[in-house]
């Protein structure tokens, strides 16, 4: 996170990925993934695969479930364009 904070984006995903390759289910790096995916660098692709693993994993997380719901809408809208 706190290389996102700088805006050390590239660094700030190969840490989360690293994180992972440790420990598939390691729920924080998979939304701290979702959203620098999402917010930073424009990957929705990579987003949508996070949050998606961090709901299966959290499965009460509203807040994530209307993410993952915001996603889809905006790839819906950029379809049709």
């Amino acid at each position: 996170m706190v290389q996102r904070r700088k805006g050390e984006f590239k660094n700030a995903r190969a840490s989360y990925e690293a994180a992972l390759s440790q420990s598939a289910d390691f729920q924080y790096a998979h939304r701290n993934l979702a959203i620098l995916c999402d917010l930073y660098i424009g990957d929705d692709t990579c987003a949508m695969e996070h949050y998606e693993a961090y709901s299966r994993i959290v499965p009460d997380d509203a807040e994530v479930v209307k993410w993952i719901a915001d996603l889809r809408d905006r790839g819906k809208k950029q379809e049709k364009r």
